[in-house]
């Protein structure tokens, strides 16, 4: 826990996404043995999708638990992950799936040609494009008209225990900040889409300080996109947060860490 988080500030955006691509491509192999609320958001996002199409993508695929279940819905099916880890472990794990292609891409740039699918899917993946603009309009780009896009991204309303216990420690910033639920709305109505819009909270529950950043950390969020901390985490710091964090959240001498998810069902107009 030593690592310093990262600040784009003093790094190029592409520098921050080959960081990001490193942290989950080491994060690979172990991965579906950690990601729990991963799989748990994703799923609710897919009882949104079409039941059946021609094809479709899914956008930050990970190590493609989520794409094959995409496989028995559409004919056709493209996942695409920055990690090159995650896509080794997604195509070791195809199985006898033979109609889903997986490959390295970035989703601000999408390598496919407008109007090529019938859905776009994508799951606690697009918080960490910046703007998210860009993405946005990417996947409306790639669908067909009247096309669909099911989307879950992490909102402001994530992480709040964590933020509340480390205010009590410094006044450092040392949790991402994510965009507000209105403002991910806000961005998809401004890319030409019809939308749809919900949101879930889920909690996860942790035994102790150093296993909620664990969790944050190999999930991803851990990345600061914008706070400018370049602080490492001393013992000293750490023991001071955990004694915030257990004195206002522990229950049952665990720890819950929040989690809340903006749900899109979006339509590309005919």
């Amino acid at each position: 826990m030593n690592e310093p988080l990262i600040d784009p500030r003093e790094q190029s955006n592409t520098l921050l996404k080959q960081r990001l691509a490193r942290q989950f491509g080491q994060a690979a192999k172990v991965y579906n043995d950690i990601a729990q609320v991963q799989l748990d958001i994703g799923f609710d996002g897919l009882q949104m999708l079409p039941q059946s199409g021609d094809s479709a993508l899914d956008i930050g695929c990970g190590t493609g638990r989520l794409t094959r279940q995409l496989a028995h819905r559409f004919n056709k099916v493209f996942g695409i992950d920055l990690a090159s880890g995650m896509i080794e472990v997604a195509k070791n794990d195809m199985g006898k799936t033979d109609n889903v292609q997986f490959s390295v891409a970035d989703a601000e740039q999408l390598p496919f040609e407008s109007g090529q699918f019938d859905c776009v899917f994508s799951s606690m993946a697009l918080q960490w494009c910046i703007p998210i603009e860009a993405s946005l309009g990417q996947v409306f780009s790639v669908l067909k008209p009247g096309g669909k896009a099911v989307l879950t991204i992490l909102n402001d309303g994530s992480l709040n225990e964590l933020k509340a216990s480390w205010a009590q420690v410094d006044s450092i910033p040392r949790v991402n900040q994510f965009l507000s639920h209105a403002q991910i709305v806000k961005g998809a109505r401004s890319a030409g889409f019809v939308v749809e819009d919900a949101q879930k909270t889920y909690v996860t529950w942790h035994a102790n300080t150093r296993a909620v950043l664990n969790s944050v950390k190999k999930i991803g969020a851990g990345v600061l996109s914008d706070t400018g901390n370049k602080a490492s985490l001393t013992r000293t710091t750490l023991a001071k947060l955990a004694s915030a964090y257990e004195s206002q959240y522990a229950i049952n001498k665990h720890l819950p860490l929040t989690y809340q998810v903006s749900f899109l069902l979006l339509e590309k107009p005919r």
